[in-house]
């Protein structure tokens, strides 16, 4: 079934990187995406892009010009829990025909890529309820096809959500379950650990909040757009999520 999984905002002149779950990524300008209404069916993307018959779109992020620089890097997670940071250059020169991004073990996929400033803190968010904070420097700069290292420890029934870059200005995280449950919780309740850990409870998933689907950073003045799996839209404001504990 068709799943509705990212919505993003972007300059026509942004760079658009599509990531699959192939390892590969692809990018075009944002100005070459065609435009449609809000009820449009949209175009298939396979007809944009020179991809292979299974392969499919896991995320995708955009790039300003001013971007492309040694102080910016791109963070990798997958659903197993891997982790690797390359420096923006290293996408520069890739067209529609694409190019693999990262290699990935036989059975993992690519969860979400992120732009950090190489001085970010990575949240990593588990379907479990359970999340960790590290420094991005823990995970060392590698190159484009580099495998990645642990970035949490998770059983095997256990797979990532969700990956958080936690700057300066964030001051809480919102956390969403399956069944439509969520919350707002400060950054400072998850203290800063070492890759690779456990993690800690970010929310308790139960059989009334279905597991974690999405964390991400909010600021009260914010509002949100929650996409349900059959494409439908809600928006409403963050303060009127309520905040709570960690546990």
């Amino acid at each position: 079934d068709d799943v509705v999984d990212s919505l993003m905002n972007m300059s026509t002149h942004d760079d658009l990187l599509i990531f699959t779950n192939f390892g590969k990524v692809y990018r075009m300008k944002g100005y070459n995406i065609p435009e449609f209404g809000r009820q449009a069916k949209g175009l298939p993307i396979i007809n944009l892009l020179n991809m292979d018959k299974d392969e499919q779109v896991k995320t995708m992020i955009s790039i300003t010009p001013s971007e492309v620089d040694e102080s910016h890097f791109l963070f990798f997670v997958t659903k197993d829990g891997l982790v690797k940071r390359t420096g923006l250059p290293e996408f520069e020169n890739i067209g529609q025909s694409g190019k693999l991004a990262l290699t990935l073990r036989e059975g993992d996929e690519l969860v979400d890529v992120k732009l950090t400033n190489g001085k970010s803190e990575i949240l990593l968010a588990a379907a479990n309820g359970k999340a960790i904070r590290f420094d991005e420097n823990d995970a060392r700069a590698m190159g484009r096809t580099a495998k990645g290292v642990r970035g949490m420890r998770l059983a095997n029934d256990e797979f990532i959500r969700s990956l958080v870059v936690i700057e300066d200005d964030v001051r809480e995280i919102l956390i969403a379950c399956e069944k439509g449950f969520g919350k707002r919780t400060f950054i400072d309740e998850f203290n800063t650990q070492h890759r690779g850990g456990g993690g800690v409870i970010a929310i308790k998933t139960s059989e009334r909040n279905g597991a974690l689907v999405r964390a991400t950073k909010v600021d009260p003045e914010d509002d949100i757009i929650l996409i349900s799996d059959k494409g439908t839209l809600v928006r409403t404001p963050v303060e009127h999520v309520a905040s709570s504990g960690r546990n």
